[in-house]
């Protein structure tokens, strides 16, 4: 049998590496000659469960869960274990029993999402659990109920291999392909133990993500300045990159290096539901920092943060770190430690008394929880708080496959203007596959959407920005898609707001988890169940909580389950417990504890039971009740982090559209989407839409244009002397440049040059042809040339050919003047108008603009936001080119 180990890492203790490495060394002395396959998995996480080790073979899965303890044990199901009346620890669990109970139900869930090369399916109930003592015990196995001994095993060292050679099962048969994919799925690197020699696994792959090599040229850079991160002394990184730059890649190579390193690491995600869409075993950061036993405080549950869990080396991987925030949260019924994860996370991190080192990863152009400049992305807060240095630096190329892409084209322009702070410039790009704009007649609209949700109801989602208006789309749909009345029925896709358990009927000692946004269909509804009735002083009638008894089908895995649900929050306004519920769910509980002798909430407070909390609250069909929206339409925050196939979303929020957050708003809508987008209400957003035409003051007259060539008076180029012509000043020198170099492509050259006050003459001329012109080229005190007057020219067309080659540029000084150029530019020319020359002054531009033989100078305005606010004619010659600027303009 070959033996093949795989670990993410060294334990954090150095008796769980020492019984890792002897169970590996027993493993290969007993079965190392066989021809089966056996393998070895360590250190890893499992559905947020941290797993001590597992062994694999044909035809047993067992998980096991080290102790250095020895003695006298006893087993107890639900309160703690003993060995010679010490206290043995179960992780964050009551005692051995629950860990391995739960560690064991979370490979479970992993497993099932498999489909094994084999074809095979195994029973996955028939999982084994082990407590391996390191140290000699005396145990009676008489003391297992027999329900839990079929499964359930207690040993010490000295006889694990003769247990684990009795596991075994006919209901699990795997083969030597389905024991390596159940690896790579759980993404745990090959590990290779210096004390005994292990036999290769000549058909084993090694469970590493992709080489550096494979990796875009962008996420390489990205990974040699990661690489120096973690060789060095710095404690916090923060890696940013918007939609469609690698960052999900990136976070799945720097786990596949430090686990190559023997480095521990843990890739946390701000929500369970994200956590479950990275490609690799990640946690939630609030499972992960934040005890699961939480505790009443004034009415309020409260979960304390847990003690650190890393080794002294450890690597905190935080993705989509954009929504970690410090900003004050709780509810009414709960709090998370002090309410600002962002502190919290720091705290327990404790880079203060250890090497540890976090990395941040997230998209500073989403939408965040809280305050911007409170996130974990903003490098000065994170020092403040911190008291460390930290570095950071942004992934800042698309990725190949991604640069046409209709998506991040817009995603890309929205970012550039959140980036610049600059909101006066939005056209979204619709490719008609991607991003569809709808119908604008009303009917084709209706039809579109009616075919979308008809055709895929399940993962077509509405977006919409306010709870009233998910809440109108939602019924809209069920009554004129569906035929529904205003209750829930079967049929109905609905959307889970909270985290609760619900009993599995298969195995009756677990509960199954279901996850906060996950999203299910209804089977049966049963609203014949008994509510809770609370009176209250001073209350004439007593409080009534009603409740819904549902069936449903959970989309991400088919699994059928039963629960209750609150049913005034399903038709609430907003989604929202009223306080008159947490009421009722206070009194019912400490009736419920009084009821049955145990400690009343008080006493429970004061002796911190929260274990027993914990457990009421999970078993109790009220207090674990769901909360459930109808499931067609969400708001953006709620969709936040997930994909979807189809979205269709309203893009008039009513709430202003050139600011920060509509712009952030626009650019998380994107990237939820996974094939595509119908948008209706499209904006168009330019630098005009504040602007007023004000004709009030103009009047008819000689239009002289100023700055007429496009030339920079203070470049350095005109610094040095120019040989042949004593040109007296810099900035002349550069017009002279500029003129150059302007005909140098014509095969014209200045003949001669001749300087005078204001004025400078130019005798130029074409040797292969044998032309020539003379040019005087007046200027202002700004050096702005102001006048082209023509001296001579042979032919007469000559002069005029150069002249419009001089001034065929115009000279912008920023992005502002550019964008607002080729906006006005644009829109002039459909009407064959002409800009000559522009004066750039502070919060305006003067335009010198041609129509036919007809000048006009025109003012234009703008403000700080960088929208124009006004356009006013100054002088023109000719009333009609006043009136056809104005309609080219659109004012």
């Amino acid at each position: 049998m070959v033996i093949q180990a795989y670990r993410t890492g060294p334990y954090a203790t150095t008796h769980e590496n020492r019984i890792f490495d002897a169970l590996l060394k027993q493993l290969e002395e007993v079965w190392g000659d066989s021809e089966n396959l056996v393998l070895l998995l360590g250190n890893f996480y499992c559905q947020s469960c941290e797993i001590d080790a597992v062994v694999l073979k044909k035809d047993s899965i067992t998980v096991i869960d080290f102790k250095d303890y020895g003695g006298l044990v006893k087993f107890s199901e639900n309160t703690p274990w003993f060995a010679d009346n010490i206290q043995i620890k179960g992780g964050s669990k009551p005692n051995p029993f629950i860990q391995i109970r739960t560690n064991k139900f979370a490979l479970i869930d992993k497993l099932k999402e498999i489909h094994f090369p084999s074809d095979n399916q195994p029973e996955l109930g028939h999982i084994s659990g082990l407590v391996l003592f390191h140290k000699p015990i005396i145990f009676d196995d008489r003391q297992i109920p027999p329900k839990i001994e079929r499964w359930f095993h207690v040993v010490d060292f000295d006889n694990t291999i003769e247990r684990l050679s009795q596991i075994t099962s006919c209901k699990i048969s795997l083969s030597n392909q389905d024991l390596e994919y159940i690896v790579k799925i759980l993404s745990i690197p090959e590990y290779i133990s210096t004390s005994c020699g292990i036999k290769a696994a000549t058909f084993s792959r090694k469970v590493v993500d992709k080489k550096e090599a494979e990796l875009p040229t962008s996420l390489q850079s990205a990974i040699s300045q990661i690489d120096k991160f973690l060789e060095s002394s710095q404690r916090i990184l923060i890696v940013t990159g918007m939609v469609g730059t690698g960052l999900e890649q990136l976070l799945s190579a720097i786990y596949s290096k430090t686990s190559v390193k023997g480095r521990n690491s843990s890739v946390l995600a701000p929500n369970s539901r994200i956590s479950s869409s990275y490609p690799l075993e990640a946690k939630s950061i609030y499972t992960y920092i934040y005890s699961g036993n939480p505790r009443l405080e004034e009415e309020k549950l409260i979960y304390d943060l847990s003690e650190s869990k890393g080794t002294e080396k450890h690597l905190y991987i935080v993705g989509d770190a954009h929504l970690i925030s410090d900003s004050k949260f709780e509810t009414d019924e709960s709090r998370y430690g002090s309410g600002q994860l962002l502190k919290d996370f720091l705290y327990f991190a404790d880079l203060n008394n250890s090497e540890r080192q976090i990395i941040f990863l997230g998209d500073p152009f989403q939408i965040t929880r809280g305050k911007v400049d409170e996130s974990a992305l903003c490098k000065q807060y994170v020092q403040a708080i911190a008291g460390f240095e930290v570095v950071e630096f942004s992934l800042n190329h698309i990725l190949p496959q991604k640069e046409n892409d209709a998506l991040e084209s817009n995603c890309l322009k929205l970012a550039n203007s959140i980036e610049e702070g600059i909101f006066n410039q939005l056209e979204i790009i619709s490719d008609d596959l991607q991003v569809i704009e709808a119908p604008r007649e009303k009917t084709h609209k209706c039809q579109l959407i009616k075919d979308l949700f008809i055709g895929d109801s399940i993962y077509t989602k509405f977006v919409a920005f306010s709870h009233k208006e998910v809440n109108q789309i939602n019924s809209d749909l069920r009554r004129s898609l569906f035929g529904r009345g205003d209750n829930i029925c079967a049929g109905d896709i609905v959307h889970i707001h909270n985290s609760f358990y619900v009993k599995n009927k298969h195995e009756l000692e677990h509960h199954i988890f279901i996850q906060n946004d996950s999203f299910a269909e209804v089977i049966e509804v049963s609203e014949d169940i008994q509510p809770l009735v609370q009176p209250l002083k001073g209350r004439d009638k007593p409080i009534t909580v009603n409740f819904i008894k549902i069936k449903a089908r959970l989309v991400e895995n088919s699994k059928e389950i039963e629960f209750l649900c609150l049913k005034n929050y399903i038709y609430a306004e907003k989604p929202e417990v009223d306080k008159d519920t947490l009421i009722v769910f206070r009194e019912y509980y400490k009736q419920q504890n009084q009821d049955s002798h145990q400690e009343n909430v008080e006493d429970l407070e004061q002796s911190n039971n929260s274990s027993e909390l914990v457990k009421f609250l999970r078993n109790d069909s009220y207090l674990n009740a769901a909360r459930l929206r109808f499931g067609y339409a969400l708001t953006l925050h709620r969709a936040q982090g997930q994909k979807f196939k189809t979205v269709i979303a309203n893009m008039d929020t009513e709430q202003g559209q050139r600011n920060d957050a509509y712009f952030r708003w626009v650019y998380t809508l994107f990237s939820i989407v996974k094939d595509k987008i119908i948008l209706s209400n499209i904006p168009l957003i330019t630098p005009l839409d504040k602007s007023i035409w004000d004709d009030s003051q103009g009047k008819i007259g000689s239009v002289h244009p100023r700055d007429l060539i496009a030339f920079d008076p203070n470049a350095e180029k005109g610094t040095a002397n120019i040989p042949n012509f004593p040109i007296p000043d810099k900035p002349l020198r550069n017009l002279y440049l500029y003129i150059v170099d302007k005909l140098k492509p014509e095969g014209i050259e200045v003949k001669s040059y001749n300087h005078h006050n204001y004025q400078e003459v130019y005798d130029l001329e074409s040797k292969s042809d044998n032309v020539s012109c003379s040019l005087r080229l007046h200027y202002n005190g700004k050096y702005q040339v102001t006048k082209i007057e023509i001296v001579k020219s042979h032919p007469d067309k000559l002069a005029t050919d150069i002249h419009n080659i001089i001034t065929s540029n115009i000279h912008l000084e920023n992005d502002f003047q550019n964008k607002i150029y080729y906006l006005i530019k644009e829109k002039l020319s459909q009407c064959e108008i002409l800009i000559r020359c522009i004066e750039h002054h502070e919060y305006q531009e003067v335009y010198y603009l041609k129509s036919g033989n007809e000048d006009v100078k025109l003012q234009v305005f703008y403000d700080g936001d960088d929208f124009i606010t006004k356009i006013f004619p100054v002088v023109y010659t000719d009333i009609q080119a006043v009136q056809k600027i104005r309609l080219a303009l659109g004012l």
